[in-house]
């Protein structure tokens, strides 16, 4: 079956936009956010979203509805220098409902390779992995960064990771990928010591167990 380009450039837009934002919080001296090479990937990203929309061939009422969002993104990148609201709202307006899994699959590859990389790089000496003194109200704990600016930003990548891949899975959930998941999730816990991480994929594999109860079943048919 033959790619539309409209479907091919959102697709290159997503995969360059993911590619920066898994390196985002990169423990290096310079910060990557910084570096000329993010700054090319997010031009890159934005020719790619630009090709994307003009090969969408919207009707003129919805061209117009999307160039006005986009607007609003991009005074808020001029004023701000922000991008995230630019790049959310591109990817909101621009995906076709029957490229989601496609995307979907892709964004978590992609985010796995690389998150891959920063950790097995931490290990072996490529990138630092420090041993921070995290405080936690009227205690404080040991957490390594494995890679990553902070132990939080190596949870939250983590989680994302475990999210998009229950996310890929909504249709064939069982219980054998819940008790994966939440083993990885006690894993990455122990290592990073972020409770709001560990707590939100809990509070969404509770959610899960729940509504795949046959009680819960029962209950929602009568």
């Amino acid at each position: 079956m033959k790619m539309k380009i409209s479907t091919m450039t959102y697709i290159l837009f997503m995969f360059l936009v993911m590619l920066n934002y898994g390196f985002d919080n990169l423990n290096i001296p310079k910060g990557y956010g910084n570096t000329s090479i993010h700054d090319a990937i997010f031009v890159l990203s934005m020719f790619a979203a630009l090709m994307c929309l003009i090969s969408r061939k919207y009707a003129w009422k919805k061209f117009v509805v999307v160039v006005v969002f986009l607007s609003i993104g991009a005074v808020c990148y001029i004023k701000g220098g922000n991008t995230n609201l630019f790049i959310l709202l591109f990817a909101v307006m621009l995906i076709d409902k029957t490229d989601i899994d496609t995307v979907l699959k892709l964004i978590f590859t992609e985010r796995l390779i690389i998150f891959s990389v920063i950790v097995l790089g931490a290990l072996v000496g490529v990138f630092a992995n420090d041993k921070e003194i995290v405080e936690k109200g009227a205690y404080s704990v040991s957490a390594f960064t494995l890679g990553y600016e902070h132990p939080n930003s190596f949870a939250s990548q983590a989680g994302f990771l475990m999210l998009l891949y229950l996310t890929i899975h909504r249709y064939s959930l069982n219980y054998w990928i819940i008790m994966l998941v939440f083993l990885l999730n006690l894993i990455i816990f122990i290592f990073a010591k972020s409770r709001i991480s560990f707590v939100l994929t809990l509070l969404v594999l509770l959610g899960i167990w729940i509504l795949k109860s046959k009680k819960f079943k029962r209950v929602w048919k009568t």
